[in-house]
């Protein structure tokens, strides 16, 4: 096809570069991708012995801290003795006043002294006319007794209305299942129009609305010092640099779409690959309820000492402490790594796909993946994950250091962007991991050269891409609000609640539904690279589809022309 040349017009690596980044290869064994698990050696395994030892470092910790932690604190409360509220009670040391029983005194009243601060008072067997009961305390009545009367009859309103809509909930959130499943049906079958219809009506509707704004500018007093004169510079400013971002990415756009047809086509030949979201949703929201039971177990931990004459109160020593930051280090660590070992099953199954000559003779790419991440390549999604916790405790440190608004906004926004770009680093690491099996540093270290060499590429895909997608998500959860809407039941006074439980539901899934979607095309790019590069359509022949074979052909007659 002579689509040699192009490679070397765009500074692709060579192929003998393969031979460098798997070592162990032989000069005459055939390059396969993704690596099969015969050749694959296990990488990054001192990361996974590191994380071993930071939970078995914390097991002692919690073991500790939970001797002197008792969930019942934070449920019953407890008195000024450290007594609890409800049960019997043991005596703590020489405390004179503990170790009583408040069977009979389940509620905990609070009354102001010690100069209006509020403290911990005593355990009473019912609340009496100036306190009113809220979670099993006792606490005084205020000025807004009424509001807040108000409040508990408007909330038991709401409570009881979204017990009777919930057939309406459930209903509306298969309908937003089924807009998700239209959704890429439409990208399957009319993905071209689907992406320009996206992109031309935002770039209409940022410069209606810059018109609407420099109307109601220019209506108002005039002057330059209105708010709405600022927000018309900022929304031209904004459509300016749509057009000419979209000018510039013109032709690239046609590779996004392709990219778009070939993920597509790939989703519907792997459908279980739509289910492992739903894998990783599950492990998350595991993780948020491990995570909240230990946290506020771990909140009531402490040593009762005296605060003055007659007043003890629970305080947690420094390995207390210790135990709780760790303890959030090592879920925020835990869901990292989650969102990684999706990254890598999905690049897996996607590169087999990809790289078979017979779609059809692919044999259970998910499951080959799974098992290549447990067996080879966990160490390499832990160190991945272990950077992206380190990056968001500097930032939390230092955020928690500042007291300016403006420095931790300019802390958010730097910080921030490093953060997102060690995400994307680490994304498509995995993904050269998935490939070829090889170590974190040494796959992110090609990726970086393959997206340098196609970096105009990698901008479309990122910037477009992501941002058709995005689009894509909020007009299913639009459509399904839509819905919602229309299905009104007069007879149910707070309809909106249901609306709005379904909406994020909805989010939900459309999140799960295109999160399979972006991964998949930034796995087909980079299997795109390196098909480009490993081969050259003569001699080696591509594993690339005749549509993305159409594209290097542009691109390679493009080339020649502008030489």
């Amino acid at each position: 096809m002579g689509i040699s040349a192009s490679r070397e017009n765009r500074q692709l690596p060579p192929p003998e570069d393969i031979g460098d980044f798997r070592k162990f290869a032989g000069p005459t064994d055939q390059y396969v991708i993704p690596e099969v698990p015969e050749k694959r050696r296990t990488t990054d395994l001192k990361f996974t012995i590191i994380f071993a030892v930071c939970l078995l470092i914390l097991v002692p910790f919690l073991i500790y801290t939970f001797v002197y932690a008792d969930l019942n604190r934070f449920i019953r409360g407890y008195d000024k003795c450290g007594n609890i509220c409800g049960q019997k009670n043991s005596p703590v040391n020489e405390i004179f006043c503990s170790g009583q029983d408040k069977t009979d005194k389940p509620f905990l009243r609070y009354k102001k002294e010690y100069t209006d601060l509020v403290v911990q008072d005593e355990c009473v067997s019912h609340c009496e006319s100036d306190y009113q009961e809220i979670l099993n305390r006792c606490l005084p009545k205020s000025s807004h007794e009424s509001s807040s009367k108000e409040f508990s009859i408007f909330l038991s309103d709401v409570i009881h209305d979204i017990n009777r809509s919930a057939g309406y909930i459930v209903g509306l959130c298969f309908i937003g299942f089924g807009f998700c499943i239209g959704m890429l049906c439409l990208f399957r079958y009319f993905v071209t129009v689907v992406v320009w219809t996206i992109l031309v009506g935002s770039v209409l509707a940022i410069v209606a609305l810059t018109g609407f704004f420099w109307y109601l500018s220019t209506t108002a007093t005039g002057s330059e010092t209105d708010p709405m004169y600022y927000v018309s510079i900022v929304f031209t400013i904004a459509s300016i640099f749509v057009i000419i971002m979209l000018i510039c990415m013109f032709k690239r756009i046609k590779l996004v779409i392709r990219l778009f047809k070939e993920s597509i086509k790939i989703i519907f030949g792997i459908p279980l690959i739509l289910f492992e979201p739903l894998l990783t949703f599950l492990a998350t929201l595991i993780l948020l309820l491990i995570f909240g039971f230990f946290f506020i177990t771990l909140s009531t931990s402490g040593v009762l000492q005296q605060v003055t004459g007659d007043l003890y109160d629970y305080f947690p020593n420094h390995a207390m402490l210790f135990t709780i930051f760790f303890h959030c280090v090592i879920c925020i660590w835990v869901f990292q790594l989650i969102i990684g070992c999706q990254q890598m099953v999905i690049a897996g199954a996607v590169s087999a796909y990809y790289f078979a000559r017979d779609k059809s003779a692919v044999a259970a790419p998910i499951y080959n993946s799974f098992y290549n991440l447990i067996r080879y390549h966990l160490g390499t999604v832990v160190f991945g994950s272990l950077i992206i916790t380190i990056i968001c405790l500097i930032k939390a440190l230092i955020r928690g250091l500042v007291n300016n608004r403006q420095a931790k906004l300019l802390i958010d926004c730097c910080l921030g962007a490093i953060e997102d770009f060690l995400k994307y680093l680490s994304k498509n690491a995995y993904i050269q991991t998935a490939m070829h099996g090889q170590p974190f540093y040494k796959s992110g270290k090609r990726a970086v050269r393959l997206l340098a060499a196609n970096a105009l590429s990698a901008i479309a895909i990122n910037s477009v891409g992501d941002f058709v997608l995005a689009m894509a998500k909020i007009l299913v959860i639009a459509a399904t609000l839509l819905v919602g809407v229309l299905m009104n039941d007069s007879t149910i006074t707070h309809f909106w609640a249901a609306i709005l439980i379904s909406v994020i539901f909805t989010a939900v899934i459309a999140d799960c539904f295109f999160t399979v979607f972006e991964t998949t095309i930034d796995t087909l790019f980079l299997c795109f690279c390196e098909d480009s590069c490993i081969n050259d359509g003569m001699e080696r022949p591509y594993y690339m589809s005749v549509n993305l074979m159409q594209y290097m052909e542009e691109a390679q007659k493009t080339t020649k022309e502008s030489h």
